[in-house]
């Protein structure tokens, strides 16, 4: 007899992951994002040439999130005071975000943010 049945998979919750960073920055910028779920987990330094950047991920069961951005220190930075708001989202809904801004020179750095599903 088997210990698992095709009722046992469908308890186990798809779901949808989403990184988003918006503002006015206009260097470029790398995200590092990590995903993590039952399905499988994808880790990548992401370029971001222009804001708003999105990335969708699909998910299943038991989810870890993470992202951190920067300034892409190969290419020109942007203009100190500029800002990013980087938010990450789960089934639709906001679950961490933080704000970053740009230094004296243009370089811009946030908080690395984390979230894990129940």
């Amino acid at each position: 007899m088997s210990c698992s049945s095709k009722d046992d998979d469908e308890t186990i919750t798809n779901g949808k992951a989403k990184y988003e960073i918006t503002g006015n920055y206009t260097g470029k910028l790398s995200a590092l994002t990590s995903t993590t779920s039952d399905n499988g987990g994808e880790s990548g330094n992401n370029e971001v040439n222009s804001l708003p950047w999105t990335k969708e991920v699909d998910v299943k069961g038991k989810t870890s999130l993470g992202i951190g951005v920067r300034s892409d220190l190969t290419s020109a930075p942007g203009v100190a005071g500029q800002k990013i708001t980087v938010k990450m989202y789960y089934n639709g809904n906001e679950v961490k975000s933080t704000t970053a801004t740009a230094n004296s020179e243009g370089i811009i750095s946030s908080e690395t943010i984390a979230f894990v599903s129940q």
